[in-house]
């Protein structure tokens, strides 16, 4: 796997388990979706995926 399709792959889980997260699903309820991708990639960025 190459590095740039380990980390889509890494990105997209990441991505699944933020959103199926209730309290911060709630929390981006009324957000766009590009603000949400902004920040699932900050808090990627930041280590936050929990």
């Amino acid at each position: 796997m190459t590095a740039n399709l380990k980390a889509n792959v890494d990105r997209e889980l990441a991505f699944k388990r933020i959103s199926q997260n209730d309290q911060k699903r709630r929390k981006w309820k009324k957000a766009s979706d590009w603000l949400r991708e902004q920040m699932i990639d900050w808090e990627i960025k930041h280590g936050e995926t929990v």
